[in-house]
């Protein structure tokens, strides 16, 4: 230690890191071996605590074997063979799951089993004979106990082990109670699975007793030479367990460890090395950069007299120590007599300026800030850098009032636009080629529903558009017009309504948008269309009510026709040929009495047909609405309903003493009558509850029935003539007709007609 103290190690450094890996060597190779030991007695450990839970678990199997074939030797010789063994042998399995077969076996032969299904090839196998498989029962009886046999290749199939506990009755041999484990049981009661185990290799032998043999239970393993081994006791025998890690051993362990301190102690080395010899390359390095830097300042001097900006630098005491040529360019003076000065003093205007505030936090912020202000001695517009540094303070000055002018005119124009943009009352948008809107006034998102900037940002016009068509064809025409003009199109808002836009738009191409921009401007004709769609309806409808009245006109004057000439015709008829008999025989005395008669029976036909007369005039309109009014006239209409129908009817009318035009009783009598006729034709009711009032100079019909309920569909339906030609007679007197219906619970009518 004292020859490497004298020893200047930073004038040598190949020594210095020969010396560190000599040093680091030693130490990685000793922690190498502690590891190798404490790896070893680890593996040792876990060996030995496997093997013994092993033995452990072996030992509990055969105790468990050895007292289940007792059990059954018990009761063999105090009850004779059990009549219900089945039974007996499941609560004897129930208790040990280590179990595969249970036998018992009369003599030699195997005369019960359980379970039998597997098992029926040994059913009458006597096992003293088979000199494979007899060893181990004829060493059971020679010592009269317990014996446990293999592992030996099984007559059912496989290998297993066979347990057995000799019978004897009155000193003679009787049989066996036997179990049979099968190999795959005897290592799942071992707990090993030597397919599965990344950890360890197994083995598991037994040892004869007389010759010392070995046989192997387990598919041959890689068992090291080292592996831990314990014996395992049973009666009449021993079995050896084998086990040994399948990691890698403990000497490539030692070896890795080993080559890793090597290759540590080379790169610790190697380091060392490097670090001690950096001294000598950083005098070299301080050198070579002192005369760059020295050629480089003056080379900056040139730099700084030649760029476009005004530059001067402050010391740490706020005087000026450099001012290029293009500040006293600036402020049109001699810039060489500001050198040395202060910089207030130098430039005195500054002190009431945005500068001084934004130089003063520079300095105590210690960061660069960079500001934009006006002159007005000047009449200039500057961009100023302060960069506050540990040898004062650098501040660059450059012109910009063209581009401040520039930027003002930019703004109000782009203002002017803005206000036009958003002031419009169309809906104004710009779109790419691919239907991602860019922007759009507030008129447009009105139309799309749209509330916020995110919204128009995230949308796809296209998307909106119903017709999906609409995209490919409005690109095609504007690629080859360049403009569209009077383009409709059906698309749904943000809320799911369907809206018609009219829009026209053009094809323009910018730097940022190469591929094109689509700008356009979107009219709402959604009211429009409705009302040319209403309007259409309507006079579908108009068109169909009229066809259907004229075919009600037709209809009813054949039917009046048909009682003029089937009735009155008839009647005239009768007259005529009592009048042509009168006109023979009323002078003939002889014949007055028949005359009489004929008299009589002409005033009968005269009085008949004067009834259908009445009957067809009150059909077409009832002489009662004109001489008592429209309550009368809706009673005696009630009471014949109820009449030829059997319906029930109620009328509840506060309606008597209210005067009406003659125009508005017959409309409200034929509304009232035409909803009596689809009551009976279409609801299948038995009740009908009818009110009438006036409200407010509004007089209120209410007609409820029990019936069927008419439906959505029925109301909507553009043919039901009947509802259609009520409705249009309550617009024609300034009133309304409302009609609902719940299936199965009937329909309501509410008519209201104002009365002035």
């Amino acid at each position: 230690m004292s020859f490497i103290k004298k020893i200047n190690l930073f004038k040598y450094p190949i020594l210095s890191g020969i010396i560190t890996f000599l040093i680091l060597l030693v130490l990685t190779q000793w922690l190498s071996l502690q590891r190798y030991q404490l790896i070893k007695n680890s593996s040792q450990k876990e060996l030995n605590l496997k093997a013994n839970e092993t033995k452990a678990r072996l030992q509990e199997m055969f105790s468990n074997h050895q007292s289940s074939t007792q059990l059954l030797a018990f009761i063999i010789q105090n009850y004779g063979i059990p009549k219900d063994f089945d039974h007996v042998a499941r609560n004897i399995l129930k208790g040990n799951k280590y179990i595969d077969v249970l036998e018992i076996v009369e003599g030699g032969v195997i005369t019960h089993v359980y379970p039998l299904v597997g098992n029926e090839s040994i059913l009458g196998y006597n096992i003293l004979n088979d000199s494979s498989r007899n060893s181990g029962a004829f060493a059971a009886i020679e010592n009269k106990q317990f014996f446990v046999a293999g592992p030996l290749y099984l007559k059912q199939g496989g290998t297993g082990i066979i347990s057995r506990t000799p019978i004897f009755k009155n000193d003679a041999f009787w049989g066996f109670a036997a179990i049979v484990t099968r190999i795959p049981t005897v290592l799942h009661a071992c707990g090993l699975d030597t397919n599965s185990s990344k950890i360890f290799n197994y083995q598991l032998v037994k040892v004869e007793p007389l010759t010392n043999a070995e046989e192997k239970f387990l598919p041959e393993n890689n068992i090291s030479n080292s592996a831990t081994t314990v014996a395992i006791e049973i009666p009449n025998g021993e079995w050896k367990f084998y086990i040994s890690s399948r990691s890698p051993g403990i000497n490539t362990n030692l070896i890795v460890f080993i080559v890793l301190g090597v290759v540590l102690s080379l790169l610790v080395g190697f380091f060392t090395w490097y670090i001690f010899v950096q001294p000598s390359r950083l005098d070299k390095l301080i050198k070579e950069k002192t005369r760059l830097l020295q050629e480089s300042e003056t080379s900056n001097k040139t730099t700084l007299e030649n760029i476009s900006m005004g530059f001067f630098q402050v010391d740490n005491n706020h005087r000026i120590v450099y001012i290029n040529k293009r500040i006293g360019q600036v402020v049109a003076d001699d810039y060489s007599k500001y050198i040395g000065q202060y910089i207030f003093e130098a430039f005195p205007n500054a002190k009431n300026s945005k500068f001084y505030t934004s130089y003063q936090n520079a300095i105590q912020e210690n960061k660069t800030l960079k500001i934009e202000e006006f002159y007005p001695l000047l009449n200039r517009w500057f961009e100023i850098y302060i960069h506050p540094s540990e040898e004062g303070v650098s501040v660059f000055l450059r012109d910009i009032t063209d581009s401040r002018k520039a930027e003002v005119e930019k703004l109000k124009a782009q203002s002017k636009y803005l206000q036009l943009f958003n002031s419009n009352l169309a809906g104004v948008f710009q779109a790419k080629m691919d239907g991602q809107l860019i922007n759009c006034n507030k008129a447009y998102s009105d139309l799309l529903g749209l509330e916020s900037h995110e919204e128009i940002s995230k949308l796809n016009i296209n998307l909106l558009a119903l017709d999906n068509s609409y995209h490919s064809n409005r690109v095609r025409l504007l690629q080859s017009t360049q403009s569209l003009r009077n383009f409709e199109v059906t698309m749904k808002s943000a809320e799911n309504q369907q809206i018609h836009l009219l829009e026209n738009s053009v094809l323009s191409f910018s730097p940022e948008y190469p591929e094109g921009l689509i700008e356009g401007i979107a009219i709402d004709i959604t009211e429009k269309r409705k009302a040319e769609e209403q309007k259409r309806i309507a006079t579908e409808q108009l068109r169909k009510l009229s066809e259907h009245i004229q075919t009600i006109s037709e209809t009813e004057r054949t039917n009046i026709a048909r009682e003029i000439h089937d009735v009155l015709g008839q009647y005239m008829t009768a007259i005529k040929f009592d009048i042509s008999w009168l006109k023979k025989k009323w002078r003939d005395e002889k014949q007055m009495i028949e005359v009489e008669k004929r008299i009589a029976s002409i005033n009968e036909i005269v009085d008949e047909t004067i009834t259908s007369i009445r009957k067809i005039s009150s059909d077409l309109r009832p002489r009662i609405l004109d001489d008592l009014g429209l309550n009368a006239a809706l009673e005696w209409k009630i009471e014949k309903f109820k009449v030829n129908t059997g319906i029930v009817t109620f009328f509840n009318s506060e309606l008597e003493g209210t005067t009406f035009s003659k125009s508005i009783s017959i409309g409200i009598y034929r509304i009232i009558q035409e909803a009596l006729t689809n009551i009976a034709r279409h609801t299948k009711a038995d009740a009908i509850h009818i009110t009438g009032n006036v409200e407010q100079n509004i007089c209120i019909i209410s007609i409820f029935d029990n019936g069927q309920g008419i439906t959505e569909e029925a109301l909507n339906n553009k043919v039901s003539f009947g509802i259609l030609g009520m409705k249009e007679r309550a617009k024609m007197m300034g009133g309304n007709l409302e009609i609902t219906g719940t299936k199965g619970s009937g329909t309501k009518l509410v008519l209201k007609i104002p009365l002035s």
